[in-house]
C-alpha cells in the first residue's frame, strides 16, 4: 500500500502541529470499493495504520540530531491496530489524520488516530507499533 514505488499507493504525508501529526488526504477511483459513496474500512485502517506507523518513527527520530537523524538504524512495524467505525466517512470528500503519540518506549509507540470528514470524526484507531533493526524483515 505503501511506498514511493507503487503508483497507486497512498501518499500518506504526514506533518507536526504541535504534539499532533496531522495528514490530509483524499481517495483516487483506484482507492474505492463496496459502497460507492463511502470509504471502505479496509482503506480507513490502512491510513489510520500509515500515518500511526510514520508519527511513532517522526517521534523517535524529532530529538535526534545530526547523522541520527540522517542514517536511521530502525524504522517501526505494526504490532497491533485497532479501529472502530464512528459514522460513514465520504469517499468524495478529504480526510484529517491526527495522530498523538500517547506512550513512547525504547522498543514500542503507542498511537492514537482520528480520522475527520469535514471536521466529524468518523474513525478512531490504536496503534502498536515496534523498533524493528533496518535491514530487518522478509528478504533481508
Amino acid at each position: 500500500m505503501c511506498g514511493n514505488e507503487n503508483a497507486h499507493g497512498l501518499y500518506i504525508k504526514s506533518f507536526w502541529e504541535g504534539d499532533e501529526s496531522v495528514c490530509t488526504w483524499k481517495a483516487e477511483d483506484f482507492h474505492t470499493a463496496g459502497w460507492p459513496h463511502v470509504l471502505n474500512g479496509g482503506i480507513i485502517s490502512g491510513i489510520i495504520d500509515c500515518h500511526c506507523v510514520q508519527t511513532a518513527m517522526a517521534a523517535s527520530y524529532k530529538n535526534k540530531v545530526g547523522q541520527e537523524r540522517e542514517a536511521p538504524s530502525y524504522w517501526y512495524a505494526t504490532a497491533s491496530l485497532k479501529v472502530d467505525f464512528l459514522k460513514p466517512t465520504p469517499v468524495d470528500k478529504p480526510v484529517q489524520l491526527r495522530a498523538r503519540v500517547t506512550q513512547m518506549h525504547a522498543r514500542k509507540a503507542l498511537v492514537t488516530c482520528s480520522l475527520l470528514s469535514e471536521g466529524v470524526e468518523c474513525a478512531r484507531g490504536e496503534v502498536l507499533a515496534v523498533r524493528v533493526p533496518a535491514g530487518a524483515g522478509p528478504g533481508s
